[in-house]
């Protein structure tokens, strides 16, 4: 079975974001995740994900960014 890539934004330390990744790693299927947020520090609760800083979704590049990181 191929893994999923999986693309959670907003994840940092007692976040909704950091709650799906440890949902998505309980699961019997495996997923490639990576982690989301502005400031990828915070992120650290996602051991193993790739990490990727992201601009605030307020900023006009936003979608770009997230369409760049999802890819």
């Amino acid at each position: 079975m191929d893994e999923i890539g999986i693309l959670v934004t907003g994840v940092g330390p007692g976040s909704t974001g950091e709650q799906v990744v440890k949902a998505l790693r309980c699961g019997r299927r495996r997923y490639r995740v990576a982690v989301g947020n502005v400031d990828v520090a915070r992120a650290v609760v996602a051991p193993g994900a790739e990490r990727v800083a992201l601009p605030p979704a307020s900023e006009p590049g936003y979608l770009a960014a997230l369409a760049a990181a999802a890819d």
